[in-house]
Order: C-alpha cells, then sequence, then structure tokens
C-alpha cells in the first residue's frame, strides 16, 4: 500500500476500487464491483434483497449501487469470515480504532491511486436472524465514516451451515493519495 508520504495527496473523488490492503489483518487481496440481488435468508426464510456475496474465500466486492471509495456517503466492501486463516476476512473483527485500510484504484480519468482510511469503530453481534439489523448498525454509522466492511461473524448454525452474525467495520478517509 502506498503510504501518504510516498504519493501526492489529491482531492476526495470516486475511486473506482481495484485491491483492498489491511495490514494488521493481514489482508492484501482484489476487490470486483458487484450489485445487489435477490438470496433467501436461511434464518429467516424470506426472499430479501441483500449485499453481493464474494465468489471466493479471498477475494472482496464492492457494492457498486452504493458510493465508491472516496466519495461522501458510505462505501460497502463485502469479504467472508470462515477461520483466521481460510478467509480474507478473517482478522476483520480484530481490528481497532486508527489501524489503517487502503484501498487502490483509479480514478474516473483512468489515475491509479489509493485511499487510504483510518479505522473508527468495529461493530460485532448483528444478528442475521434479523434482516433489519445489519440495516440499523449501517444507519447509524459513526460520525465521518466513509467505508464500512462487512463480514461474517458468530458461531456456525450446522444446520444452515452459515454464520448466525455480521460484523461491520467502520472507516473515516484520511486522503486519497497518487500510487
Amino acid at each position: 500500500m502506498t503510504h501518504p508520504d510516498e504519493g501526492e495527496r489529491l482531492a476526495a473523488q470516486a475511486v473506482l476500487p481495484e485491491r483492498i490492503d489491511i495490514p494488521e489483518a493481514d489482508v492484501n487481496t482484489i476487490v470486483e464491483p458487484a450489485k445487489a440481488t435477490e438470496q433467501l435468508n436461511r434464518f429467516t426464510g424470506e426472499v430479501v434483497l441483500t449485499f453481493p456475496v464474494p465468489g471466493g474465500p479471498f477475494t472482496t466486492v464492492w457494492w457498486e449501487e452504493g458510493p465508491a471509495p472516496g466519495e461522501n456517503g458510505l462505501a460497502v466492501v463485502l469479504g467472508h469470515t470462515r477461520a483466521k486463516a481460510a478467509s480474507v476476512f478473517g482478522q476483520l473483527a480484530d481490528l481497532r480504532g486508527g489501524e489503517v485500510i487502503g484501498i487502490t484504484g483509479r480514478t474516473a480519468q483512468g489515475e491509479k491511486v489509493v485511499a487510504r482510511y483510518l479505522v473508527t469503530e468495529v461493530v460485532t453481534d448483528i444478528p442475521k436472524s434479523d434482516d433489519r439489523a445489519l440495516r440499523s448498525v449501517l444507519d447509524s454509522a459513526p460520525g465521518g465514516a466513509t467505508l464500512a466492511l462487512i463480514t461474517c461473524g458468530g458461531e456456525v448454525d450446522q444446520v444452515l451451515a452459515s454464520q448466525t452474525e455480521n460484523a461491520v467495520v467502520f472507516a473515516t478517509l484520511e486522503g486519497v493519495y497518487r500510487a
């Protein structure tokens, strides 16, 4: 990840994400754009419109219907959690305030940049059995937060083969830098 001292600071702007780097959580992987989909919530039995799900355990997706990293509003990136070393966001819930998240991508003009974020809050224990719980957490994001990283958490429900909770890491844009 480019450190601010290594690149020129630019005006905040939309970054079409290509990679995400979180040194403290051992994350360095691709970010793919994806749209929301209708899926069966196995916990409630209802079909709901939901954020996109990454295609594999070591990639992430950016919810492209929402704000892009670097823009105003809450950009959302999602990744899987199964075990600490067996998935991209396995250590996400262990992040602490002030830790760095870098999203590398391109501006609308094609310039390669890094949007550098600082973690502000980690929220865990968001029940998947309540379709409104995750939305409520996102709607009450800390002031200034412009990035939400979402993953699974909690115990694994063996019958449903899914973890029972979600976790969200909120972060604030520190700056956009030329890569």
